[in-house]
């Protein structure tokens, strides 16, 4: 059984880092290529995608039978209705949330920066060699998320919106990343295959000498 939980909560945690980094690709793709898309459109987008995460959310809590296993820790449901409400008051506040936008965009840059830099030292644990270019993007951005939020970068307009894109992409990369990574370590240890390993060396071994 306790397998079966720790599979379902890594589930659930990927799906959530996985539904940040495609929202930061959409919005972030959006606002590179129609730099002229009104705020409201792309706050009432994001309300949408919030909205539909909250119902998705919710649903897969319900279909997945989490509900009936009280050991499992399955958070799909608080997330489900976090989400459902913060869609909700995003549209009763669509007008001080858009004049509020860049801000906003710096706190999901922050977050998904903060994701990245999660899944980066799981890499370093796993002994991944790819974890020193994953850290130093994730350096980058969160550096970025800062000067987004104090509002710095003013030279270049588009960097806000470059940065959004680069690291949903980022963020899904060190997803896929780290999921490989800890599939070749599940497999690496699984019971039986070192000694079956071992066993199989020391018969080279003694066959050697007889060959």
């Amino acid at each position: 059984m306790k397998p079966k939980k720790e599979k379902r909560l890594n589930v659930t945690s990927t799906v959530v880092q996985g539904a940040l980094c495609v929202a930061s690709i959409l919005l972030g793709g959006l606002l590179t290529f129609v730099p002229h898309m009104d705020p409201h459109t792309l706050c009432s987008l994001l309300c949408v995608l919030m909205l539909v995460g909250g119902v998705v959310a919710i649903g897969y809590f319900f279909l997945s039978g989490a509900h009936r296993e009280p050991e499992t820790y399955n958070y799909s449901f608080a997330l489900g209705v976090m989400l459902l409400i913060l869609g909700c008051c995003g549209f009763a506040r669509i007008d001080q949330m858009a004049g509020a936008f860049m801000t906003y965009m710096g706190f999901l840059i922050l977050i998904m920066g903060v994701v990245s830099l999660q899944n980066t030292v799981q890499l370093r644990l796993l002994n991944n060699s790819l974890w020193v270019v994953v850290l130093v993007l994730t350096l980058i951005i969160l550096t970025g998320s800062v000067l987004t939020l104090l509002d710095i970068t003013k030279v270049w307009e588009l960097f806000h919106y470059w940065l959004l894109l680069l690291c949903g992409i980022l963020g899904l990369c060190s997803i896929v990343l780290t999921m490989l990574a800890l599939r070749h370590s599940a497999k690496a240890s699984i019971p039986g295959q070192n000694t079956r390993q071992e066993a199989r060396t020391e018969l080279q071994a003694e066959s050697g000498p007889e060959d």
